[in-house]
């Protein structure tokens, strides 16, 4: 689960960041659900938090929130809760699952037979990590 830091804004409540899978979660004031950008790297979450200006310079994390993800393209969608539901892991799944047949396929083609190996242990290992959040 992510850490969502309180921050200084009248337009964003709370701010939090994976490092891991680049994405940016935010909570706005009065909503109840969390908008979740992906894509952001660790540079842009810095200097939309401030981390990266002078200690004199006037920062505001909502400006620079419209500025670099708002307007910057990202994708987003919105989450009701920060846990992940057995919904959400099935369709994490599904689409990791969606993502490697359609590179085995690839590497089928090519008769690339050691990367396909490679592909399976991998898939195996991630099925598994992702089997005890079902239960």
């Amino acid at each position: 689960m992510v850490e969502m830091l309180p921050v200084k804004s009248s337009n964003i409540e709370k701010i939090g960041y994976d490092k891991t899978a680049q994405k940016m979660y935010v909570k706005f004031p009065g909503s109840e659900q969390y908008y979740v950008y992906e894509g952001v790297s660790e540079s842009i979450y810095g200097t939309v938090m401030g981390i990266y200006k002078a200690p004199e310079e006037n920062h505001s994390i909502g400006s620079a929130f419209s500025k670099l993800i708002k307007n910057g393209g990202y994708k987003w969608h919105q989450l009701k809760s920060l846990d992940e539901t057995k919904e959400d892991v099935a369709r994490r799944l599904g689409l990791l699952c969606a993502t490697y047949v359609e590179h085995v396929g690839v590497w089928m083609e090519k008769g690339d037979w050691h990367s396909i190996g490679k592909q399976i242990e991998f898939i195996e290992i991630r099925i598994q990590e992702l089997r005890h959040l079902i239960k």
